[in-house]
């Protein structure tokens, strides 16, 4: 029975101790980086449409400004993995007339929503013209961005990370401590990438006549990224 005493005495010090643990002392920051990149890239959407009264006959407008537009987009070096097709469709166009308001089928719409990405942007004036020439003057939108938007998002975390970095050091130092080993880094998107894009209407688009005018001005803007990090560092 005594040396049963002797053993409890003996563990029960390592117990008690292994369930105390020590949390570090640490100091919490957030970083944050924001930089602007010119644009090396327009994402352009056009919509192609082709109207008659019959289906054959609406099918081949359609046709013909599909074919005007590949035409044009190698005319200006566009890779063909360049041209997407967002969305076709075809379908009946109904009218109401007479004294009844009876609806009456008045013909045929078939519709191509294409996304062109190109890369020449000290041309895209001459590129909006020659579209607009070739009868594709339905440009719905443009959205200047970045070819690698992941390397540019990198490249603001890392200075979003060195931010926090000096935030923790200067805080440390105020308080006569210092932070030098990680606990936890977390980074979240802020901003984030977003393309610059506009709203193109059809008149604004259709700058450009047949008639020989010059390259469309199209202000191209910027694009921003941002990145936050959150970050803990132990302080001693």
């Amino acid at each position: 029975m005594r040396y049963l005493f002797v053993i409890l005495a003996l563990l029960l010090p390592f117990s008690a101790s292994a369930h105390d643990e020590v949390k570090p002392r640490i100091i919490s920051v957030n970083g944050m980086a924001e930089r602007t990149f010119d644009p090396d890239k327009v994402d352009i959407t056009l919509n192609i449409e082709g109207r008659d009264k019959t289906l054959e006959a609406a099918k081949k407008k359609h046709d013909d400004l599909l074919n005007a537009l590949h035409k044009t987009v190698a005319k200006f070096g566009v890779d063909k993995k360049s041209v997407k097709t967002l969305s076709n469709n075809i379908q009946p166009r109904y009218e109401y007339r007479d004294k009844n308001n009876k609806r009456v089928l008045a013909g045929y719409t078939a519709t191509h929503r294409v996304q062109v990405t190109y890369k020449k942007l000290d041309k895209i004036g001459d590129f909006v013209n020659a579209l607009t020439k070739a009868g594709i003057d339905q440009m719905q939108s443009m959205s200047f961005g970045l070819v690698d938007s992941n390397a540019a998002e990198r490249q603001v975390m890392l200075m979003a990370v060195k931010d926090a970095r000096q935030k923790a050091n200067e805080g440390a130092q105020a308080l006569g401590v210092t932070a030098n080993k990680v606990y936890s880094v977390n980074v979240s998107g802020g901003g984030g990438y977003r393309p610059q894009a506009r709203n193109m209407a059809r008149s604004e688009m259709m700058i450009a006549s047949s008639k020989g005018a010059p390259a469309a001005e199209i202000p191209q803007g910027d694009v921003k990224i941002r990145q936050n990090v959150s970050a803990q560092f132990e302080i001693q």
